[in-house]
C-alpha cells in the first residue's frame, strides 16, 4: 500500500509541476502577444532631454532621460542632424526607456530620436517576442506596433534622408520594417535610407539585400555604390553570441575584457559569451563610442583593446547579385572606419 501511495503522490506532484509549467508558458505567451500587438501607446518616438544649459538630463544611473514628442513637434516632423538626415534608433531586448536611450546615444552621437519597443513583463516573454521577430514577423502574420512605426518613418523620411540604428533585437525591427515597406512600395522606394546595426540578431547580409533594393543600388554607378553610408554597416564583437550565434555574422574584431590569450583566454572567452546573458557590462553592450557610456566607459572600452582608441569599428557588408559573400574577411584590426 505504501508503494501505491508513493506512486500516487509522485503523480500528483508531476501533475502540479506540469500545470505550473503550462500556466507559466501561457502567461509568457500572452504577455509576448500583448507586447507585440497591443501596446500601441507605448510604442512611440521619444527624444533626449536637456537642461537650461544645454546638457543632457540623466537618471540616477547616469542614463539619458527621454521624453515623448509634443503635439507641435509631431506636426513639424523629426529634425535632421548635421548630415541632413533624420537619425532614429531602435532598442534591443530587455531595455527600459532610459536604457534604450543610453545605447542609442552611445551608438550614434547624432541620434536625436529613439523608437521604443516596450519591454515585456518577464524574461521568458521577452524571448518569445525576439523569437517572433526573428522567425515569424512579416506581412503574413503581422508586424508589431513598433515595427509598423519604423515602417511609417521609412515612408516619411526614407527618400529625403533617414539613418536607422538597430541594436540587438532592434536590428530585426529595422529589417522587418524595411522588408514590409519594400513589399508595399517596391524597388527604389527609399533611396535616402542608411542602416547601422550593433550586435545584430539580424543577419547583416540578408538585411543589406533588402536595403539594396530599397536604395535601387543596381542602378547606381560603382562610385555611388561604394559610398559607405549606402551599405549596411555593423559592429559585432567576437565575444557577442547575439551577433555570431543568432545573427550568423562575422565579427568586426574585439577582445575579451581581460585581453587574455592562450589557455586562460580560452576560458575567459567562454565566460564572456555566457556573461552576455546576465551581465550589465558585456561585449553586447560595448558598441559605439564608449566615452558616451554613462555607466562604465572603461568597462565598455575594455572589449576593444585591439582597435584604435579602444573603440568599436564598423564593417560594411555588401549584398551583391548574384554571388553571396564567403564571410572570409581580412584581419579585423585593419581598415577601421
Amino acid at each position: 500500500m505504501g508503494d501505491l501511495d508513493g506512486l500516487a503522490q509522485d503523480a500528483d506532484e508531476e501533475a502540479r509541476a506540469g500545470k505550473v509549467a503550462f500556466e507559466t508558458t501561457k502567461h509568457a505567451l500572452d504577455e509576448a502577444k500583448r507586447t507585440i500587438f497591443d501596446r500601441r501607446g507605448e510604442s512611440r518616438v521619444m527624444v533626449k532631454t536637456y537642461d537650461e544649459n544645454g546638457k543632457p538630463i540623466t537618471d540616477e544611473k547616469g542614463r539619458p532621460v527621454l521624453r515623448e514628442l509634443t503635439e507641435e513637434e509631431e506636426k513639424l516632423g523629426l529634425k535632421a542632424g548635421k548630415d541632413k538626415k533624420v537619425h532614429v534608433s531602435t532598442n534591443g531586448i530587455m531595455n527600459d526607456v532610459n536604457g534604450a536611450g543610453q545605447y542609442a546615444y552611445q551608438h550614434d552621437a547624432e541620434d536625436k530620436y529613439v523608437v521604443i519597443y516596450p519591454q515585456a513583463n518577464g524574461k521568458m516573454a521577452e524571448l518569445y517576442v525576439a523569437f517572433y521577430q526573428k522567425y515569424m514577423e512579416g506581412d503574413l502574420l503581422g508586424l508589431s506596433t513598433t515595427t509598423e512605426l519604423v515602417k511609417d518613418l521609412i515612408g516619411q523620411y526614407g527618400t529625403s534622408g533617414l539613418v536607422l540604428n538597430g541594436h540587438s533585437r532592434g536590428s530585426l525591427t529595422v529589417t522587418n520594417a524595411m522588408q514590409s515597406f519594400l513589399n508595399d512600395n517596391g524597388y527604389g522606394s527609399a533611396t535616402g535610407l542608411s542602416v547601422n546595426m550593433f550586435g545584430p540578431a539580424q543577419n547583416i547580409y540578408n538585411a543589406d539585400q533588402v536595403l539594396a533594393d530599397l536604395q535601387a543600388r543596381d542602378y547606381m554607378t560603382p562610385e555611388q555604390q561604394n559610398k559607405e553610408y549606402l551599405i549596411n554597416r555593423y559592429q559585432a564583437n567576437e565575444h557577442d553570441p547575439v551577433s555570431w550565434l543568432i545573427g550568423g555574422n562575422p565579427s568586426t574584431g574585439g577582445t575579451n575584457s581581460k585581453n587574455a590569450t592562450g589557455v586562460v583566454g580560452f576560458f575567459v572567452n567562454i565566460y564572456e559569451n555566457l556573461k552576455v546573458l546576465v551581465g550589465d557590462n558585456t561585449a553586447h553592450n560595448s558598441y559605439g563610442d564608449c566615452s558616451l557610456n554613462h555607466i562604465s566607459p572603461s568597462a565598455c572600452a575594455s572589449y576593444w583593446k585591439d582597435s584604435p582608441e579602444s573603440k568599436a569599428g564598423f564593417r560594411n557588408e555588401r549584398w551583391s547579385r548574384p554571388v553571396k559573400p564567403s564571410f572570409k574577411f581580412e584581419d579585423p584590426k585593419k581598415e577601421w572606419k
